[in-house]
């Protein structure tokens, strides 16, 4: 194929609308919606967002050649950034600030949904989400209503130097062969590709998922297949073009079906799949007219306020309403009207209004109006709503954290998730209190987030029974490893803190057992991990130093705590039949009651039975009307609070000589 120059008048017939991709963005939000709405329905539904890059990336680059030739690059620039405000804008304010306003009136704890609000005004909530080790995918994330918005920052955070990229590389310029800029395109397409598969959170919605350094090669083959469609003629190989489409077509399809779970790397079958359908649809009569039929073609033009729109929505409704029928329906209503609304008056009217006063109009209305919008959400944010809508039901809801062990900062220091969140020089002397006197043990926590949401026990162990207290928490790595080497950053705090240990002191590890997701059944790695506990039990004899396994707790089903408010009876909807969950515990408890056998210093304590006592036949997230817990599987500080009675006087019972 010979990519050389190709005149203005052609480009510009080339680059028209396309009904077409406009029948491709409907099923891509609606592979989102459903998604969203229930990951069981569709699987791979999050996919629809690639296919939304890939998209943007075509569209991007034909818009900026048909009006690109004969600029500047700062005249080029002032053009595109005009266009890029008139675009995005005004749908996105009317969105956050008519979203910030509900989330302040419904939901007790705002604070996260508005600060990552007012982050997506300026086009930056995906590092605040990375920052805050949001994970994506954890159905705690439907609490935050402006979750959804690291796919606009990533796309902006690209587009601020894409034009940029185009220009230098000669893509503008009708002279000259387009080769080059097409093998810039690719080689930084590889190396983003490169960068995606080696970055963290594949799984968990991490810098992976969050950051736009993984995500360009997305744009990029959406910019490829546009440089590709001006050579394509309709008169070549038009079979194996339309049997191309078709494959590609089927493969959009399998990526929202395949995935059985999320990983950001089922994006290596959606994306290149959707620029091979772009570049051979035009080709293909059958398809080209299906994804060009009415309702597709309006779902697509509607597809960014339904973007928009549906999350939020989402959000608040799991913030006030339980999940049945009428919950659908009123999701279903509010998105669809609202997001209708959206388009005809801002997407539309508004847009052909900023558009015909010109550029400089778009920038004095669109900056202040965002600056104004900023200023709202950063006031609703320090404002106090007394009673909250969500609150439903319960006494008062206690904090989720607390800024226990550490002193002059919060907990996150005693976190340890790279790249985000490092180990620090002074982490170990932190997160680390010593006890009262030197008679007293201390408690050597280690573990994923379920060793971290000890911090309520733990705070009052050294408070009210004077205990030292080490927590310091590796995010989704437990410890030991079940392979048998940790990171390095988990080894050297288990160095530091074996330095440091002395006889009589205790080792509590905390981790997750139970799959989170689908039939709640033990992690398959937890034999293994129990192995690696038995060498570490083993070694810490000599040094009489004691291992305490806590056991699982019960695992709940609920998307919003809010949902699972009392009644009268004291029941709540969420409440959970103990025996049904008391099942997959046995086992763990089983495989470990055989290791403890083998071990004199290894005990393990129930913590199930704290949570959800034996005499009850079902267990619940709540006790007398404040809830234990600050997601489905996670304590908040009252429910660690509560173990404190038993597991201080089990520590005294294991602590006699």
């Amino acid at each position: 194929m010979n990519i050389g120059s190709i005149s203005f008048s052609e480009t510009v017939k080339k680059f028209s609308y396309r009904k077409d991709i406009d029948g491709i963005r409907a099923i891509a939000i609606l592979m989102v919606i459903i998604n969203h709405l229930n990951t069981k329905w569709l699987p791979g539904g999050y996919l629809g967002v690639d296919i939304f890059f890939v998209i943007s990336g075509f569209v991007i680059t034909g818009s900026l050649f048909n009006y690109g030739h004969r600029k500047g690059l700062p005249s080029l620039l002032y053009d595109f950034y005009a266009k890029r405000l008139r675009r995005i804008t005004p749908a996105l304010l009317t969105n956050i600030v008519i979203c910030s306003t509900a989330v302040w009136i419904i939901d007790p704890q705002p604070q996260i949904s508005l600060q990552t609000g007012f982050l997506a005004l300026f086009g930056f909530s995906n590092f605040y989400l990375w920052k805050i080790s949001q994970d994506y995918f954890s159905p705690s994330t439907k609490l935050n209503a402006f979750t959804h918005t690291w796919s606009l920052g990533v796309e902006e955070q690209i587009y601020l130097l894409y034009p940029c990229l185009l220009k230098i590389t000669g893509f503008f310029n009708e002279k000259t062969s387009r080769l080059f800029p097409l093998t810039a395109i690719c080689a930084l397409s590889i190396v983003s590709a490169i960068v995606l598969m080696i970055l963290p959170g594949h799984t968990t919605g991490g810098a992976a998922y969050l950051l736009p350094f993984g995500r360009f090669w997305e744009f990029g083959i959406g910019c490829i297949a546009c440089l590709l469609s001006l050579h394509f003629e309709n008169r070549d190989q038009k079979n194996i073009k339309s049997v191309i489409c078709y494959l590609s077509f089927l493969c959009v399809i399998f990526s929202a079906v395949l995935p059985q779970y999320q990983n950001v790397l089922w994006s290596f079958l959606a994306a290149p799949a959707t620029a091979v359908l772009i570049l051979f649809l035009p080709h293909t009569n059958k398809a080209r007219l299906f994804l060009s039929g009415n309702v597709l073609q309006f779902l697509g033009k509607i597809s960014y306020s339904l973007y928009l729109w549906h999350w939020p929505i989402l959000s608040l409704l799991n913030l006030y309403m339980k999940s049945n029928t009428s919950y659908l329906y009123n999701f279903l209503l509010l998105t669809f009207f609202t997001s209708i609304s959206s388009y005809f008056i801002l997407e539309k009217r508004l847009k052909t209004f900023l558009q015909n006063k010109g550029n400089i109009f778009s920038y004095l209305l669109s900056l202040p109006l965002i600056l104004f919008s900023s200023l709202y959400v950063f006031t609703l944010h320090k404002s106090h709503n007394p009673h909250p809508l969500a609150i439903n039901g319960f006494r008062y809801i206690p904090d989720s954290y607390e800024n226990f062990p550490v002193k002059h900062t919060n907990f996150f220091y005693c976190t340890v998730e790279l790249p985000k969140r490092p180990l620090h020089s002074n982490t170990m002397e932190k997160c680390t209190i010593p006890p009262a006197n030197k008679n007293l043990p201390t408690l050597w926590v280690m573990g994923d987030s379920h060793a971290g949401h000890l911090m309520g026990l733990l705070s009052q162990l050294q408070q009210k029974s004077g205990y030292g207290i080490h927590l310091v928490e590796t995010v989704g790595e437990p410890f030991p490893a079940s392979g048998g080497i940790s990171s390095p950053e988990r080894q050297k705090l288990w160095n530091a803190a074996l330095a440091r240990m002395k006889s009589g002191d205790f080792v509590v590890l905390g981790r997750i057992f139970l799959t989170r997701d689908g039939e709640i059944k033990p992690l398959p790695d937890i034999e293994n991990w129990l192995q690696q506990v038995g060498k570490i039990t083993s070694s810490l004899e000599a040094k009489n130093v004691s291992i305490i396994i806590m056991s699982p707790i019960p695992m709940f089903r609920f998307d919003s705590l809010y949902n699972c408010a009392p009644s009268q009876s004291n029941n709540t909807t969420c409440d959970i039949k103990r025996k049904d969950e008391a099942k997959p515990l046995n086992d763990i408890m089983h495989a470990m009651i055989d290791v403890q056998e083998n071990h004199k210093n290894l005990y393990v304590f129930d913590a199930f039975s704290e949570i959800c006592p034996e005499e009850l036949t079902s267990c619940s997230p709540v006790r007398n009307g404040i809830p234990l817990y600050r997601d489905k599987d996670h304590l908040n500080v009252y429910g660690s609070e509560i173990l404190y009675k038993n597991f201080s006087g089990f520590l005294k019972n294991i602590s006699k000589p």
